[in-house]
C-alpha cells in the first residue's frame, strides 16, 4: 500500500496474520491532531478498533515476522463474498487459540467511546451567557479536570498556558470574567 494512500470508508483490508477488517471512517486525534483510522474486524465479536494512519500504512517489520507473506501490515483487498466470519455459537478453547488472542489484544488497542457526558460540562457547552458559563466553571472548581478546563477553553476559542490545574481554572475564570465584562445585551 502506498504511504499516503488513506483508507476510505467501506473498504477492506487484510490483516498480515490473515483476518480481515472493514473501514468505517477516518478521525483525528483531539489533543496530537494525528489521523487515525477506525476499523472493525469481520471476525469473532465484531470488535472496532483505531489505529494512527502511520502505523496502519506501515510495513510489515519482516525480522519480527519473518513467516508474514505481505509486505505491508494491512493490505487493501477486494470484497470477497465469504468475508465475513459467521459468529461461533461455541468453541473449544485451547492454548494455542488464547496465545493467539492474547497477542492480537496486546497488538490492537480498543477505542472506548464514552456513554454520558459529565452533567455540569454540558451545562457549561449549552450556557447561553458568559455569566452562565462562569458560574457552572465555579461550580466545578473542586473537581474540574485539565481535560475538562481544555475543553471549555476550546469552546471560548481561547487557549489556556501550561500549568497546574488551579492555574488554568484560574485563567479561565478570569478569560470568563473579561468576556462577561464586554458581554451586551441589546434587547434588555
Amino acid at each position: 500500500m502506498e504511504q499516503n494512500h488513506i483508507p476510505r470508508p467501506g473498504e477492506f483490508y487484510r490483516h498480515f496474520k490473515n483476518k480481515y477488517y472493514q473501514i468505517i471512517t477516518t478521525a483525528t486525534h483531539t489533543e496530537t491532531g494525528e489521523l487515525l483510522v477506525i476499523y472493525q474486524a469481520l471476525y469473532g465479536d465484531f470488535q472496532i478498533y483505531a489505529r494512527s494512519l502511520e502505523m496502519f500504512t506501515e510495513k510489515l517489520d519482516k525480522e519480527a515476522y519473518p513467516q508474514a507473506l505481505q509486505v505491508q501490515r494491512f493490505e487493501k483487498v477486494e470484497k470477497p463474498e465469504d468475508l465475513v466470519e459467521k459468529p461461533k455459537k461455541m468453541e473449544i478453547c485451547t492454548e494455542d487459540k488464547k496465545e493467539e488472542a492474547a497477542e492480537e489484544k496486546k497488538e490492537e488497542k480498543t477505542v472506548e467511546i464514552p456513554t454520558a457526558s459529565d452533567e455540569a460540562l454540558d451545562k457549561f457547552f449549552d450556557a447561553k451567557s458568559y455569566k452562565d458559563k462562569l458560574s457552572v466553571l465555579q461550580s466545578m472548581r473542586n473537581r474540574v479536570t485539565d481535560k475538562e478546563l481544555h475543553d471549555m477553553a476550546v469552546v471560548l476559542d481561547i487557549s489556556l498556558e501550561d500549568g497546574s490545574v488551579e492555574e488554568k481554572y484560574m485563567s479561565l475564570v478570569q478569560s470568563l470574567q473579561t468576556m462577561l465584562r464586554f458581554e451586551s445585551n441589546r434587547f434588555s
